[in-house]
């Protein structure tokens, strides 16, 4: 079965845990994965989300231990 998306600026911050002007940022400056529909929406799956954060805090974890 296909993996639901995850619809909108709200939903996808909420999934994982920021405000939506977070969200938008990390997309914006760090490449999170949002797509957007040709009607404008913005659209995530899930696990593409973990495995960017897994990814990022291990990068940020890097930069600390320097």
């Amino acid at each position: 079965m296909a993996e639901p998306w995850l619809t909108g600026w709200k939903r996808i911050a909420a999934h994982i845990g920021m405000d939506e002007q977070t969200a938008k940022t990390m997309h914006r400056e760090y490449g999170m994965p949002v797509r957007e529909l040709p009607s404008g929406t913005k659209v995530a799956f899930p696990s593409e989300l973990l495995d960017w954060l897994v990814k990022y805090n291990a990068k940020m974890d890097k930069r600390k231990e320097k």
